[in-house]
């Protein structure tokens, strides 16, 4: 089996300075809006935006204050920096169930919802599970089952002005994957070893996207007056004003 990658999340202290820094380099976001536990136990608040693609989206996180029973408490007060990692599956209790059968660590099963903008108002449910055993380092790794996936990538909630249209990979630190990602990653977002990221910091140093247009994302980095360098069929921007991975855009047709 080979499940792809549902969604990569930055986290930082600051959800609107984070929306803001995205916003800049071109992208519409959907939020930020309160994440809910069907628990209904809504302290502490977390604060997410989504930046949609046909079939996958980074998330943007931040707690409302310190919360020491968070699973994302560890880094509240850390520089934005990717810090989620989540694969798609179909059915999440079986998985997590076939997991724990073969030896894996994994969380409880969890249940969570968000508002989508817009009329009438609708719910995005999804349900989770945290894979314990092994790991990456600086990040919370996960398998979700997106419960309601035809309003999660209904196709309204795609497109950006810098004509970015999908994750094509993840770069990260030197070294092997855990067992289970080994196992399972998979689908059209690559996962790559970034031989030139530094020893410390999240596991994942570096992002890559695909764009209709380069012209038009040049367009849009020089209006909002961020640092980039083309190289061929790419543009880079530093991990600085990328939420702490740097940022390639790759020039491809939809």
């Amino acid at each position: 089996m080979r499940l792809p990658v549902d969604h990569i999340g930055y986290q930082g202290p600051d959800i609107e300075a984070l929306c803001r820094q995205f916003t800049a380099l071109g992208f519409r976001l959907l939020g930020p809006v309160q994440l809910s536990a069907d628990s209904g136990d809504d302290e502490p608040v977390q604060l997410s935006a989504h930046i949609m693609f046909a079939d996958s989206y980074i998330e943007l996180t931040a707690l409302s204050g310190p919360a020491p029973g968070h699973r994302l408490n560890r880094w509240q007060q850390s520089s934005p920096a990717p810090r989620l990692l989540l694969l798609r599956c179909a059915d999440a209790a079986e998985l997590r169930e076939r997991l724990l059968s073969q030896g894996h660590s994994v969380s409880a099963l969890m249940q969570a919802q968000r508002c989508l903008p817009g009329e009438p108002q609708r719910l995005a449910r999804f349900r989770w599970f945290e894979l314990l055993d092994e790991p990456l380092p600086g990040m919370l790794t996960g398998c979700v089952e997106q419960l309601t996936p035809e309003i999660v990538f209904a196709p309204a909630a795609a497109g950006h002005p810098n004509t970015v249209h999908r994750l094509t990979a993840l770069y990260h630190r030197a070294g092997e994957l855990p067992p289970v990602l080994r196992e399972f990653a998979g689908g059209s977002i690559e996962l790559r070893t970034d031989r030139h990221a530094p020893s410390a910091g999240s596991f994942i140093t570096g992002v890559e996207v695909a764009a209709a247009s380069l012209q038009t994302c040049a367009s849009q980095l020089q209006k909002a007056a961020i640092d980039f360098h083309r190289d061929g069929d790419a543009l880079h921007i530093g991990a600085p004003a990328a939420g702490g991975a740097w940022l390639k855009i790759r020039e491809q047709p939809c």
